[in-house]
């Protein structure tokens, strides 16, 4: 047979149309696929560099906020060990000025002044540690020079304190009469030639002396003052004071430490390499503690000599004005603010639990600057370097491409002709037909497929009858398999109803939550009524003018106290209760039963006997030691004890057991009060529940407590009861192996 062969022409040649088809079939999606990637990539990149951006300024915002807390922590710590060397003191003073510990005290040499007051002379051992000085506005009494001969003693703790806390650059006594100790040792002469110390100052008048007093710390805890200026010329500072009370309660004076404002800023340890960032520091008051000179012009503050004394929250307006707001509330944060047309990003924290807080106030522009520029930087090199490579790989592509399609195109032309033939025979009914084949390709195959495609004519019938056969046995299995389903789609929808009736019971419960905490807010917001009504209205009677009867300010102010303790008692409740839940502020010791239940006792037989009920404990002393927190197992009996109190009728009886249970210390405390119904005792435990005609008696938070104070010594609570014969309750604690 003669095959076809190939025009040379280009319109008329197969292989030309074959040639160019596939070149442009090949290099047309290999341009717009180049296309297509070098614009995805750029906008990749694009949203890559402002999503860097956007991560590492986070990061930096992140470090800076967690330097703030560091730092926050760090200042903390100072200020707390100024606070602990105070409290040491302030003992220490409470044993030196008894007068009971002294009787004969030597008389000491002191120079004296036309003015009127006193101190210790400006040389010699006498002034080795420090100096007495006593205004001019008391005189010298035999009682004074009693307590400066007993003050002596604090001149090693004095030194001491000194030496261990490098940033106090004083510390003093401070008697009631006007009478100072001061270390270390100041030239007095000097300073009352100058004029710089007032002959005839009185201490009560100095926050120094005052933010201590009674009347400004009625709770004698140690305090920090207000900055102010140093009558002793040493500049701007704050003191850490402390009352002084010896024998039955008697105010003596005040011991203190003074820390100027640069050494406050210098405990910080505060370094910005970013030019325009700072940091300030307000007191609980809200005045300015640290206060560098850009925090005054973003503050929009006068720089005066009274900068320090003001609270800012009445002399800052602005968008600074929200964030002193937001740290006079001890919160901790982060807001962006626009001063003076530079936005910043101001971040504060608070500094212990004393009131004060730090912020860091940073400018944008140099704080994300570097890091943006480093980010775009980076991506763009490596987006240009990437564009180049696929260039490149492109273009060498292109060769191989047409070689290829040059080589592919000639072995594809010349075979398909003959075969083309052939299958022209085929179609007229000659099998006999062969091609030659030339070749292992996939034209070469299709050669010698086409050759024996006669031969498997009759095979292929029979193939047929057999893949026929097949679907059969197939469909058989498939049958097999669907039943398979079935079963395993049953146990599913098992599984489904079961995972329903769980999730409907878990809704109920959730409804029940709900329920029981629209109880909660409502019960809290009905006993917050009562007492916050009644001291406004006494408030308004004294606004009214009511309280100008004789005794009726007295018994409003009476009346605004009681209720303010009800308030205070009801939030400590919420308090322990929040607490004993989260296993804070719990401090477990071995006890001796039997001597905490009589000290116990000895304490609450006076309410009892008050009340006319006899109280008594029957337990021996051979009781074994039990691990527990004392001050909290105290408060559990006293809450039994107002409960029994309140229902047991004069007359009555209170009986309190100890005994060893098994691996239990089990101890009862019971009443013959009128009971406890059937129908209230699932609820007794239960936040704010009261009992039927309990209305005015407490918040329902007494026996929660209890049972999560038992739950954290990993013991129980139980009750029983009867009306008209009394309750018992059993408290259960675990033995220690």
């Amino acid at each position: 047979m003669q095959y076809l062969r190939p025009s040379r022409r280009l319109r008329e040649s197969f292989y030309w149309r074959v040639f160019v088809c596939m070149l442009f079939v090949s290099l047309a999606p290999a341009i717009l696929i180049g296309i297509w990637s070098t614009y995805t990539i750029k906008r990749a990149g694009y949203e890559a560099i402002l999503e860097s951006k956007k991560q590492v300024r986070g990061h930096i915002l992140q470090l800076e906020e967690k330097d703030l807390h560091s730092q926050a922590r760090l200042l903390d710590i100072e200020l707390q060990r100024i606070e602990n060397a105070v409290r040491l003191l302030q003992l220490q003073a409470r044993s030196a000025l008894d007068p009971g510990k002294y009787h004969e005290l030597p008389e000491r040499p002191l120079q004296g002044s036309r003015e009127g007051f006193v101190w210790t002379p400006a040389s010699g051992k006498e002034q080795a540690g420090s100096t007495v000085f006593l205004s001019g506005a008391n005189k010298l009494t035999p009682e004074i020079r009693r307590d400066i001969e007993l003050s002596k003693h604090l001149e090693p703790f004095f030194g001491q304190l000194l030496m261990q806390n490098a940033n106090v650059v004083a510390t003093y006594l401070i008697t009631k009469d006007n009478l100072t100790r001061i270390s270390p040792p100041l030239n007095y002469d000097d300073l009352v030639a100058r004029g710089k110390l007032p002959a005839d100052m009185k201490v009560q008048d100095y926050p120094f002396y005052y933010s201590a007093d009674p009347q400004h710390n009625p709770d004698g805890d140690v305090v920090w003052t207000d900055p102010y200026l140093d009558v002793t010329d040493r500049g701007w500072m704050v003191s850490c004071v402390a009352p002084v009370v010896i024998q039955e309660n008697e105010f003596k004076g005040v011991i203190g430490a003074d820390v100027t404002l640069e050494n406050v800023q210098g405990a910080m340890r505060l370094d910005f390499p970013l030019q325009g960032a700072y940091a300030f520091l307000l007191n609980k008051r809200g005045c300015p503690v640290v206060l560098p000179p850009p925090a005054v012009n973003d503050l929009a503050l006068e720089w005066g000599p009274d900068v320090y004394a003001r609270p800012l929250a009445s002399a800052v307006g602005g968008p600074m004005k929200e964030v002193i707001a937001a740290m006079l509330r001890g919160e901790s944060g982060m807001q962006s603010v626009d001063l003076g047309g530079d936005k910043k990003y101001c971040l504060y924290a608070p500094v212990g639990t004393r009131g004060w807080s730090l912020a860091y106030v940073i400018p944008e522009k140099g704080l994300f600057a570097a890091a943006d520029a480093a980010a775009s930087s980076r991506l763009v090199n490596i987006i240009d370097l990437f564009i180049q490579r696929l260039f490149w790989w492109l273009l060498a592509g292109l060769f191989v491409l047409v070689g290829i399609t040059f080589v592919t195109a000639s072995s594809v032309t010349r075979p398909v002709m003959q075969i083309a033939a052939a299958l022209q025979t085929v179609t007229r009914g000659d099998t006999q037909v062969r091609v030659p084949v030339s070749g292992r390709d996939e034209l070469g195959v299709l050669a010698r497929c086409f050759n024996t495609m006669a031969e498997e004519l009759d095979n292929t019938i029979a193939a047929l009858q057999k893949e026929k056969e097949k679907e059969a046995l197939l469909n058989r299995e498939l049958m097999a398999i669907n039943r398979t389903l079935e079963e395993k789609v049953a146990e599913r929808t098992a599984a489904l109803h079961y995972a329903n009736q769980l999730l409907h019971k878990v809704n109920q419960e959730l409804r029940m939550h709900q329920e029981e905490r629209r109880r909660l807010f409502a019960n809290i917001t009905h006993d917050l009524r009562t007492p916050l009504m009644a001291i406004r209205c006494c408030l308004e009677a004294i606004e009214d003018g009511l309280a100008a009867r004789e005794g009726a300010l007295e018994r409003y102010l009476k009346v605004i106290k009681e209720r303010t303790l009800d308030l205070q008692s009801r939030f400590d409740d919420l308090v322990l209760l929040a607490q004993v839940e989260a296993g804070e502020n719990l401090f477990f010791q071995d006890v001796a039963v039997h001597e905490f239940l009589e000290d116990w006792l000895e304490t609450a037989r006076v309410e009892a006997e008050k009340a006319g009920i006899t109280l008594k404990g029957q337990f021996n002393e051979d009781l074994p030691l039990v691990r527990m927190d004392v001050n909290k197992v105290r408060r559990v009996l006293d809450n039994l004890l107002d409960n029994a109190l309140a229902h047991t009728a004069p007359g009555g009886r209170i009986t309190v057991e100890a005994w060893v249970s098994g691996e239990q210390m089990v101890l009862s405390f019971a009443d013959t009060g009128s009971g406890i119904s059937r129908e209230e005792l699932p609820y007794i435990f239960e936040r704010y529940y009261r009992g039927k005609g309990e209305s005015g008696r407490g918040v329902g938070l007494g026996l929660p407590i209890a049972r999560e104070i038992m739950r954290a010594h990993r013991g129980s609570i139980d009750v029983a009861s009867e009306v008209g014969k009394g309750t018992t309750f059993f408290l259960r604690f675990p033995l220690e192996g």
